[in-house]
């Protein structure tokens, strides 16, 4: 039977690394050609989900990246958005 677990967003408590190093077992587990037929689609469908889960995580990282400058005048602090196309 495939798997249709939903996201329940259970993946929102999991720290990003730890979703990250079961995307990475996933792939080894896929890779070995080991798994049958029926697990490597429920093993394909969990990579995807939580695919989509860590970039979606990443983009909102990304969105909290911000870089602190001195204010041209005084000494208060401001921020400003990261920018990842600058060099």
């Amino acid at each position: 039977m495939a798997n249709t677990k939903k996201n329940t967003g259970a993946e929102d408590t999991v720290p990003l690394e730890r979703l990250i190093a079961r995307l990475e077992e996933i792939v080894t587990a896929l890779e070995s050609g080991e798994q049958g037929l029926e697990k490597s689609i429920d093993l394909y469908s969990e990579g995807r989900r939580l695919g989509k889960e860590a970039l979606t995580r990443l983009g909102q990282l990304e969105e909290r990246i911000q870089i602190v400058t001195r204010a041209e005048e005084g000494e208060e602090l401001e921020t400003e958005p990261f920018d990842s196309q600058q060099d």
